[in-house]
């Protein structure tokens, strides 16, 4: 059977896209940052940084079919988040467990849960365990 899904391979770059994920880059190490400080405050029971892997999560939302393709995201995966669409605000709601944050409710690990709105998939925070589950 063949699969009728349009593709965007081939397609460049454009500066101002990379401007833009540049800008998202920034925006997820300076996040990082202040989630550190929050941990180091009390203020966030945990943290774990996604510094140095801002350009390839950026990079891999970059290659998604909005509307079409789903995340299967971990721990570590903060600049996927941040490029799909939610915010800094929202994202630290999840860190020092407040109403609002959108993928659990601030009942799980932070930056886990579902947003089917963003093709988001609820999975463990084990290590790996979402590869099988992706394929």
């Amino acid at each position: 059977m063949a699969n009728n899904t349009k593709t965007q391979s081939n397609k460049e770059i454009q500066n101002d896209q990379l401007l833009d994920m540049y800008k998202e880059m920034v925006l997820c190490r300076t996040l990082d940052e202040r989630i550190w400080m929050l941990n180091r405050q009390g203020k966030a029971a945990i943290v774990a940084s996604s510094q140095g892997h801002e350009a390839g999560q950026i990079g891999s939302v970059a290659a998604l079919r909005k509307g079409y393709d789903q995340c299967y995201i971990y721990y570590r995966d903060l600049a996927v988040l941040l490029t799909l669409g939610l915010t800094p605000a929202e994202i630290i709601k999840g860190f020092v467990a407040k109403e609002g944050e959108p993928l659990s409710g601030a009942r799980q690990f932070p930056t886990h849960g579902a947003h089917p709105e963003y093709g988001v998939i609820n999975l463990s925070n084990v290590i790996a365990t979402h590869i099988p589950q992706a394929v």
